[in-house]
């Protein structure tokens, strides 16, 4: 279990902010990394997308807004990586698999479900981000 984090000034263990480069420029876009300690653990990579987009590709965010089907005032993208362990966990709380026998066709019916999908984002992403308010947890898609 993490320690709460209670001064601003910490070091936030697993918690990297980088920008990419060239050999002639540092990009101004920062992108925030998070991951579990363990090897095969979930990975997680947010950005803000309305920024790049507005510095190097505008011309996409129409595409973007047909695509998403309403105009948005600020885009993020957040990236879970799922390793084939985390993906039998998660799959296993989500939707009772036995784990032993994990090759089971219902799992790649669920890989095209977008509501799984869904599912196994925010609980990826509550197993590595989130925030706590008084006793309440805040977890990162309620931001």
């Amino acid at each position: 279990m993490a320690k709460k984090i209670t001064n601003p000034n910490q070091t936030i263990k697993d918690w990297v902010i980088a920008k990419g480069c060239s050999r002639n420029e540092i990009h101004k876009i920062p992108t925030l990394y998070f991951g579990q300690i363990k090897d095969n653990g979930i990975k997680i990579r947010m950005y803000d997308k309305d920024r790049e987009l507005k510095e190097h590709s505008p011309e996409k965010r129409p595409v973007i807004n047909s695509w998403l089907g309403f105009n948005y005032d600020k885009l993020y993208r957040i990236e879970a990586e799922i390793t084939n362990v985390s993906m039998r966990e998660l799959c296993a709380i989500l939707n009772n698999f036995d784990i032993d026998y994990f090759h089971d066709d219902r799992i790649l019916s669920f890989l095209f479900d977008e509501k799984f999908l869904f599912q196994l984002l925010n609980m990826a992403l509550h197993k590595v981000v989130y925030w706590r308010e008084n006793e309440n947890v805040i977890d990162l898609l309620d931001l």
